[in-house]
């Protein structure tokens, strides 16, 4: 999905569901800089689970479109998001009509990323 050009809700796509986009959302928690922290956190604050809760209703909302288009079995996540997934999993889940694995690379996996994003706009080396 191009998301750095897609529009949801009146903003671009790639500010609501990025790492930028969560850290946004739990600013007001006081969690600036440390989405690793807010994790932690979130076990024993009901506050942030909510903000993990109510992403993962808008992420799955957002790609359930697309997903379905295409007949996608599974929708895997991976990169740093993935630290956090206990806490949306569910609430992404219950708008897919596919279902939602965890990459066992986690944040190394945003590595395969860009590496595929090098090789499709300048070949493989």
């Amino acid at each position: 999905l191009p998301l750095y050009d897609c529009i949801w809700k009146n903003q671009r796509v790639d500010d609501i569901f990025s790492i930028r986009g969560l850290m946004s959302r739990l600013a007001s928690l006081g969690f600036y800089d440390n989405p690793k922290q807010a994790v932690t956190e979130a076990k024993n604050n009901s506050q942030i689970r909510n903000v993990f809760e109510a992403w993962g209703d808008d992420l799955g909302q957002f790609l359930n479109a697309s997903i379905s288009s295409f007949k996608a079995e599974a929708l895997i996540v991976q990169g740093g998001l993935s630290g956090g997934m206990e806490y949306f999993a569910k609430s992404l889940q219950r708008n897919l009509s596919a279902r939602v694995v965890k990459h066992s690379l986690g944040s190394k996996a945003a590595l395969l990323g860009a590496s595929d994003a090098f090789n499709e706009q300048y070949g493989s080396i």
